[in-house]
This record gives C-alpha cells, structure tokens and sequence, in this order.
C-alpha cells in the first residue's frame, strides 16, 4: 500500500500491536463470541491497554493523537479477525469519544474522555429511530432545558454497544439549534436502560432507549 502521507515510527509500532492483539487475544474466540452473540467486557479493556479505545483523541485526554488514517488501518485490521468487535470500537471512538472530544466542554472532556479512552468506559452513541432511522433530520426525540437540567422524550433504537454501554450521547433535537447531544453516563437519573436484542448481522449489541428521562445534569449543548 503507497500512502500519500507516510505513517510515523509510533504508528507503525501501534498497528503491529493491533495485528498481533487481533491474531492472539481475537481470532481464536470470534467464533464463540458469534455463537454466543456475546462480546465479553474484558476485551474491550484490552483493546484500551494496546490505545485502541481513544485512537484520534487528544494525549492530554488520555487519547493516542493518531490520524484518523491510523485509525482506519486499525480498524480495518481488526475487522479481519472479527467484524463485530471493529464495528463496535469504531462507533465508540468516531461516535461517542469523537463527540464529546469536539463538542464537548472542557469539563466534560476531563470527566468523561480519560474513562473512555483508557477502555475503563464504554461509548455508545443514540441516533437511530423507529421512525426516522438514521436521518438526523427527520428525528423526534426532543430534549427540552429545564432549570439547567434537561428533559428527554422520545425513542431510540439499535444502539450500537447500547446494552454494555457505560455512557451514551443521545441525539435530541432542542428547538434551539436544531439538534443537540447529551451525555448521560449509565446510572443516570430515570435513564430507562432495557435490554437490547441482537438484530445485525455483524451480531453488535444493540440496545433500545424510550420512555420520559427526567432530572439530568445538562449535557453537550
């Protein structure tokens, strides 16, 4: 492969990791894990200790600084022993990690980024609808702002990593700039949790998100 930007030495270094964490720590248990429909937690801690949960996030965070061709390449080679488990990293750096690394404050960004790019946490991201599907758009979840704290009303669903996920951004629009997030970590006041069902083929832990979530601390405005 000719690169049009060269990879550095610490790149380099970081892929080989990721090739040999797919060849030892993946390949050998993907078939169970695809039986079993189960990604155990302990392998997405692992997958924080060789820097693969917070690729493209900032060092001060506890993020490699990586390109987000460096990214790529890793994704792509993990991908190769076990498609489920590459799609699931990738949604919590691009998704849950790189939204609140760019929109974040820069207190949520020390509160909740060390977390999850450390692999400590895991990041889902709520977008997906019954109605809309994936059209930010056509969205219905609403998200109003009450005393400094935020109301969110509304459905989601197929969350990818939703039912082991430690925080979720949820996509709501709030009659002020059209659509906003918020963060809310697992234990969060009222947040509705329920068990997802495994309804991809690439066998990804999803979760559905509905009812009233009420008394939040303001998330990413």
């Amino acid at each position: 492969m000719i690169l049009e930007h060269p990879l550095s030495d610490e790149e380099r270094a970081f892929l080989d990791r990721v090739a040999a964490f797919s060849r030892d720590e993946v390949m050998p248990h993907a078939d169970d894990w695809d039986h079993d429909e189960n990604l155990p937690r302990e392998i997405f801690t692992k997958a924080g200790q060789i820097g693969m949960m917070g690729m493209v996030a900032p060092k001060e965070y506890g993020g490699g600084g990586m390109s987000n061709l460096t990214a790529a390449l890793a994704i792509k080679e993990l991908g190769k022993a076990y498609a489920a488990l590459s799609m699931d990293i990738a949604a919590h750096n691009a998704l849950a990690v790189g939204q609140i690394n760019r929109f974040g404050t820069e207190e949520q960004k020390k509160k909740y980024l060390p977390r999850l790019t450390s692999g400590e946490w895991i990041g889902a991201w709520a977008l997906t609808e019954p109605s809309a599907g994936s059209d930010t758009g056509g969205i219905e979840t609403k998200g109003t702002e009450e005393g400094g704290q935020w109301r969110i009303n509304g459905m989601e669903k197929f969350i990818t990593s939703g039912r082991t996920a430690d925080l979720v951004v949820v996509m709501a629009t709030t009659g002020q700039t059209g659509i906003g997030d918020q963060v809310f970590p697992r234990g969060t006041t009222l947040l509705p949790f329920r068990r997802g069902r495994h309804q991809s083929l690439l066998h990804g832990i999803l979760l559905d998100i509905n009812g009233d979530i009420r008394e939040l601390p303001r998330g990413l405005d």
